[in-house]
This record gives C-alpha cells, sequence and structure tokens, in this order.
C-alpha cells in the first residue's frame, strides 16, 4: 500500500511541475489530477471525516491557521466562474490529512513549520505579520519563499493538497457536495465510499 502510495504522490509532483512550467494548462493539470486522485483511495491523504466547522487545536494553533486560510486563498482563489480553496474546504481537507495516524511525521512537520516561515517570511521582508498583509505584499511574501528549494517545495505540497480537496470524495472533508467535481465536469466514478467502507474504517 505505500509502494502504492508514493508511485501516485510522484506522479502528482511530475504533473504539478508540468503545469508550473506551463506545458500543460489548469484545466489538463486538474483533469489528469482528478484521475490520479481517484487512484489514491487508499492513500494516507483521504483522512476519515470530521465535521467541517471543526478546527483541531492540536493541530493547528489559531494563528496557523489564519496564516493556513491566506496561503491557501491566496493560491487558489474564487472568482465568479470557479470555486477556490475556502470553497473547497481546502483547510478543513488539510486539517483531516494531519489527523491521520498513518501520515509521515517528517511530512506533517514540514507543513506545520511551513507555516512559521512563511510568517517569519513576511517579518523579514515586510517587518509585519502575514495577518495583516494586503494582497499584493502577500504576493510579495510567497514569491520570495518561492526563491527559495524549501519554500518552493512547501507551496507545492499547499498546492496539492488544496486540489486533492477540490478533486477528492466529500467525505474525507473536501468538495463539499461535489462543487470541485461540478465545476471540471468530472464523474467520479461508481462505487464512491460511505460510512462503513471510506479510508480509515477498512
Amino acid at each position: 500500500m505505500k509502494e502504492n502510495y508514493l508511485r501516485v504522490e510522484n506522479k502528482k509532483q511530475k504533473l504539478l511541475r508540468e503545469f508550473q512550467n506551463g506545458k500543460i494548462d489548469r484545466r489538463t493539470f486538474l483533469t489528469r489530477l482528478a484521475a490520479l486522485v481517484s487512484l489514491s483511495v487508499v492513500s494516507p491523504s483521504l483522512m476519515r471525516c470530521k465535521r467541517q466547522n471543526e478546527r483541531n487545536q492540536e493541530v493547528f494553533s489559531e494563528k496557523r491557521w489564519n496564516i493556513l486560510n491566506i496561503v491557501q486563498n491566496h493560491l487558489f482563489p474564487s472568482d465568479k466562474d470557479s470555486p477556490g480553496a475556502k470553497d473547497i474546504n481546502a483547510a478543513f481537507y488539510l486539517q483531516n490529512v494531519l489527523l491521520d495516524p498513518q501520515i509521515d511525521s517528517d511530512d506533517k512537520e514540514f507543513i506545520l513549520n511551513g507555516l512559521d516561515w512563511t510568517e517569519e517570511t513576511a517579518d523579514e521582508l515586510l517587518s509585519d505579520s502575514l495577518l495583516n498583509l494586503n494582497k499584493d505584499d502577500i504576493e510579495k511574501v510567497l514569491r520570495n519563499m518561492a526563491e527559495y528549494q524549501w519554500g518552493e517545495n512547501w507551496l507545492s505540497e499547499i498546492l496539492i493538497y488544496i486540489f486533492e480537496a477540490l478533486l477528492t470524495d466529500p467525505i474525507y472533508g473536501g468538495n463539499p457536495n461535489g462543487i470541485g467535481w461540478k465545476w471540471l465536469q468530472h464523474d467520479p466514478g461508481l462505487p464512491r465510499p460511505n460510512e462503513k467502507n471510506r479510508y480509515g474504517v477498512l
């Protein structure tokens, strides 16, 4: 199972690089990613479902939670024709990922530390908290981070989980009411997971 998970994760990273390098357009990227997410039904990133209005203090402090939302909403904003990170419950989905006991502890630590590093970058670059910045200044902070390998890797991880939240079955906390599927005109196929056979129960 772990080997299959690693293969799928490597394919996701390769696909993301193709998208970032302009080799494929956004719709092609998301369509191919949808197929990969469908393959990862047993992936550790498909978590047990939790109430979507619940924030677990053991995973995120209030400050980290707010930074995560700012970063996700900046990377994947809503507009009149497409859902954004907030609409697809990207933060709650990532919370569920980090709550899974099977997640690699180094991966979890990297994601959480990245939130702190983002705040440190805002302070070093603009002498202010990310929580106080406008859209243009947030862009400056994230672009500055992307100039470093750790920053590029962290932002890529956050993007991957946003896209998973867009494409996952709603039972795992993202993509409420299939909003991402409807936007992409994606048919998830059958059978879909339910409370008895979802990941974390079997």
